[in-house]
């Protein structure tokens, strides 16, 4: 654990912890992917027993340091990092909407194939797009589930990787029924979901992994956030979306997502230095190369 006495210090010395990471992974062979989780590991140890809010604060910049520096070198070269939480997202979707981020309400309705996932195991949710969008480690009680057609064949991308993810069993059988053909096919009762269109490519760091380590999950330009639920904001891929749900009109919306959040209130408050790194984002990607802002 490292002391949190005074910022130039504690940057310092994780700065070499890193380093040394860096230095011993590549020393001994290791992937880039895997030095990038080992030094993940390392910030979501120290992360959670950070004692106030300005030492969370100071992991925080880490962790957007290190994902910014991974992601950089595999076609992300703008991508900013964020902590998602209630209170900083609310702020970020103010930021989207005033550069006409596109909102809508769609309802579920493809199929899926599903297994028992074994405690511990390891998958990465790929996209259509052969983009990586999360890894995650499944935990007791989860299913395995996986987009699939009509008749149960997954959907393949260009490499031939399907596309899935963990779900706890009692949200699957909240979502879906079995057919019979052992396909998982939405409740008909389904109520529409909320979504917000991505504006720029970003990688958003949520409590998933193990032992509820904040992992990162890329979130392309053009995707989807799904807002439903303020406590569980997670990105849809463009062709995921395409392929999983249809969009709907509503005679009346449901509560915005301002007004959800808002009823959080103070629970979780996302940090100051994530309410300004999206803030200041948004404001430079509105500007023009002489520096004006656009229309």
């Amino acid at each position: 654990m490292i002391d949190f006495v005074s910022k130039v210090d504690f940057d310092r010395t994780v700065d070499s912890e890193l380093t040394k990471i860096w230095e011993t992974g590549t020393v001994n062979g290791s992937t880039e992917k895997e030095i990038f989780e080992k030094r993940m590991k390392f910030l979501n140890e120290n992360y959670k027993n950070a004692k106030s809010n300005a030492e969370k604060d100071a992991y925080m910049f880490w962790f957007k340091k290190v994902c910014r520096e991974f992601y950089s070198q595999h076609g992300y070269p703008c991508l900013d990092a964020v902590l998602i939480t209630p209170e900083s997202f609310k702020q970020y979707i103010a930021d989207i909407k005033s550069y006409s981020a596109e909102e809508l309400w769609a309802k579920k309705t493809g199929c899926v194939s599903v297994r028992p996932a074994k405690e511990g195991e390891i998958i990465d949710t790929v996209l259509a797009d052969q983009t990586v969008e999360v890894t995650e480690t499944a935990q007791k009680g989860q299913v395995c589930v996986t987009t699939v057609d009509s008749i149960g064949e997954p959907f393949l991308n260009s490499e031939g990787k399907p596309n899935r993810w963990f779900m706890n069993s009692e949200k699957f059988n909240k979502t879906y029924d079995l057919n019979e053909h052992g396909l998982g096919v939405p409740k008909v009762d389904a109520k529409p979901e909320h979504f917000v269109k991505a504006k720029y490519d970003v990688v958003i760091l949520k409590p998933w992994g193990k032992n509820g380590d904040l992992t990162p999950q890329i979130v392309q330009c053009g995707s989807y956030f799904n807002v439903t639920d303020p406590n569980h904001i997670y990105g849809v891929g463009f062709y995921e979306f395409n392929r999983t749900y249809t969009r709907v009109d509503i005679e009346k919306e449901p509560k915005s997502l301002k007004e959800r959040l808002e009823e959080i209130g103070q629970k979780n408050k996302g940090s100051e230095s994530d309410v300004k790194s999206i803030s200041s984002h948004v404001r430079n990607e509105k500007k023009l190369d002489n520096g004006e802002e656009r229309d």
